[in-house]
């Protein structure tokens, strides 16, 4: 077993050519904007609430505003409850219809991932580097072990990239 002959089968692997360079999952590659929502009208109603007309400037109460000087109304009080009147508050600040403030790209194809799963393929892993018949070379050291490939599929695993960041 001095000098094993190399197993030449695989010395120079072919490359798996299926995978050399894959194809972009064309169908998410750009994805429409999910046109409905693209940009969404302000709820038009609220928009801009009227004030409350009725009480927006209130009329002093004429009856008292020179009294003869019967003192109890010498300086009449103007009709306190409307001298401000608060704007009809439910209305003040109408929220945008916030579902579709600023919609998310249909997200499920926001970034899509170039089809990952061939993105960087590894030349035919297997044969990659071809230990010569090792075996009996060194009978002692395992070889076939001595450098494990590491998965390559799972190397570097993608990010859930639906969630990687979510649209506030």
């Amino acid at each position: 077993n001095a000098k094993p002959t190399i197993n030449i089968r695989n010395t120079k692997p072919t490359i798996n050519i299926i995978n050399a360079k894959p194809t972009i999952n064309i169908r998410n590659a750009k994805p429409t904007i999910n046109i409905r929502n693209a940009k969404p009208t302000i709820n038009i109603r609220n928009a801009k609430p009227t004030i409350n007309i009725w009480n927006a400037k209130p009329t002093i109460s004429i009856r008292n505003v020179k009294p003869t000087i019967n003192n109890r109304n010498a300086k009449p009080t103007i009709n306190i409850r409307n001298t401000k009147p608060t704007i009809n508050i439910r209305n003040a600040k109408p929220t945008i219809n916030i579902r579709n403030v600023k919609p998310t790209i249909n997200n499920r194809n926001a970034k899509p991932t170039i089809n990952i799963r061939n993105a960087k393929p590894t030349i035919n892993n297997r044969n990659a580097k071809p230990t010569i018949n090792i075996r009996n070379a060194k009978p002692a050291i395992n070889f076939r072990n001595a450098k494990p490939t590491i998965n390559i599929r799972n190397a570097k695993p993608t990010i859930n990239i639906r969630n990687a960041k979510p649209a506030i």
